[in-house]
């Protein structure tokens, strides 16, 4: 309770306006997100003016009908999550509201381009999908890193864990010997 009254409609008239959710303004305030619901609920103010703040919901046209994915999750019977995960991966209206629930296969006819490169976030540089290894379940069908920084970040994670055993202040140690003693043998080459 201690929370709650420091709590200032004020606080809330924030979280309202920034059209945060009923569980991202609960972490915003600190509090749980039953007690903030309660609070609202005992609260005619309060109540007020969380009912009165802006809404922004996913809206999708097909054959000239707008509907918010609430609806066409009801119309269609597809979970609304299902469609938010077809819309973000490029699918287009026709595939996102008529392809079965559980279709791998993914749209034939993607509104997003598929990409040809890619930037490696270790090395910094954008290479072509060519250099990364394939990955099944990401959007690209590639891994986040390129193969060289891949191959290094497993080296060095097979490091640590063949050297489990010692303390962590050694093990990063060894680790460290270990980066080094790469660089010389890159520097010799």
């Amino acid at each position: 309770m201690g929370r709650w009254k420091t709590l200032q409609k004020e606080d809330l008239q924030k979280c309202a306006e920034q059209g945060l959710t009923v569980r991202k303004s609960a972490e915003f305030l600190g509090l749980k997100k039953s007690t903030l619901e309660r609070k609202i609920q005992q609260d005619s103010v309060l109540k007020a003016i969380w009912l009165a703040r802006p809404r922004s919901y996913k809206t999708l046209t097909y054959n000239s009908e707008t509907q918010r994915l609430v609806d066409w999750a009801k119309k269609t019977g597809i979970p609304r999550p299902t469609l938010n995960f077809r819309i973000q991966n490029g699918w287009c209206p026709e595939c996102i509201l008529t392809a079965p629930v559980g279709r791998q296969a993914g749209c034939r006819h993607r509104t997003k381009p598929i990409p040809t490169e890619q930037r490696c976030p270790e090395c910094q540089t954008v290479k072509p999908l060519t250099e990364f290894c394939s990955h099944k379940s990401r959007p690209t069908g590639r891994t986040t890193y390129c193969r060289q920084c891949h191959s290094k970040k497993s080296a060095i994670a097979n490091v640590r864990s063949a050297n489990r055993d010692l303390p962590e202040d050694v093990r990063e140690v060894v680790v460290e010997l270990y980066k080094l003693n790469k660089v010389i043998k890159n520097a010799q080459k």
